[in-house]
């Protein structure tokens, strides 16, 4: 009986050990992600600083282009990837034309033109306060038939996420539409130097035979330092410039924790601190074994 007693409070000793073993490894991965966090944070912070320096160099030939490039700077014992592209490489909601819109949801994945017809009637309708366009809708009356409580905003899009207010825009096609488009650019067309290939797909008369070719071109041109060429058969609506930009900023850690921001600022007006002033702001961090 003694030498039971004495096998089960071992045994009972090695569970409770296992368990305080375990609970203190748990805690020590957590308090290593806070600090993976903290630290991918700031550093991607940094990077997104670095961006705004070198788009504001007074040197024209030390000046960073909003091409699209990664720029990949050794921050410390981090790693940083720093990607500037001009936020006109994407569609504005409230500039655009009807058709760069339509092509725009033909790219997000709706393929059968009267359900693009709808939503994008639905779009212009959210936009536009102008009397002809609320008179060719059908206004709060097609808000109501959908079960929604409330009617089209008939003023310009705040932000990219009201599109999920608009009726017939599923979160589905929202997030393949959400890379594509902005409301900072105020462009009715395009940046192509640094626009992606699913916005260049939505230019009017843009085939994926012309897209493609141009996008091996402009990759070409940019590591030669040359300028980049035309895209053929949608020059018409021209090449939007803007003061706005988008900054990816990703923080790679010796650990293995990689740590992203995304940020889309426009030029200060004032001459103030900073260069620039951030108006959307994105954060994400992963680990290495996730």
């Amino acid at each position: 009986m003694a030498l039971i007693m004495v096998l089960w409070v071992v045994t009972l000793l090695t569970v409770i050990a296992s368990s305080f073993s375990l609970g203190m490894t748990r805690e020590a991965r957590t308090v290593q992600n806070m600090i993976d966090t903290v630290e991918g944070r700031s550093t991607a912070e940094a990077g997104v600083r670095l961006a705004m320096l070198g788009l504001a160099h007074p040197d024209d030939e030390r000046r960073w282009q909003a091409d699209g490039r990664v720029r990949t700077v050794e921050w410390q014992s981090a790693e940083l990837d720093v990607r500037v592209t001009s936020v006109a490489a994407r569609i504005d909601l409230n500039s655009a034309g009807r058709e760069l819109l339509d092509g725009a949801l033909l790219q997000a994945g709706l393929e059968h033109a009267d359900e693009r017809d709808m939503v994008l009637d639905n779009l212009l309708d959210w936009r536009d306060s102008s009397p002809h366009r609320r008179q060719a809708s059908q206004g709060e009356q097609g808000y109501r038939a959908a079960g929604l409580s409330y009617g089209p905003l008939n003023a310009p899009f705040r932000s990219v996420e009201e599109l999920l207010l608009v009726p017939g825009m599923t979160p589905e096609v929202y997030r393949r539409l959400e890379p594509m488009v902005t409301v900072h650019s105020r462009q009715g067309s395009v940046h192509r130097p640094s626009a992606s290939r699913a916005v260049l797909m939505a230019l009017p008369g843009a085939d994926e035979a012309t897209v493609d070719g141009f996008l091996e071109q402009r990759v070409r041109a940019q590591e030669a330092g040359e300028p980049v060429p035309g895209l053929d058969g949608t020059d018409r609506l021209g090449s939007a410039v803007s003061d706005a930009y988008t900054v990816e900023s990703s923080a790679r850690l010796p650990s293995g924790f990689e740590y992203r921001i995304e940020v889309d600022m426009v030029r200060a007006r004032d001459q103030g601190v900073e260069p620039f002033q951030i108006t959307r702001y994105r954060t994400g961090g992963r680990s290495a074994s996730d």
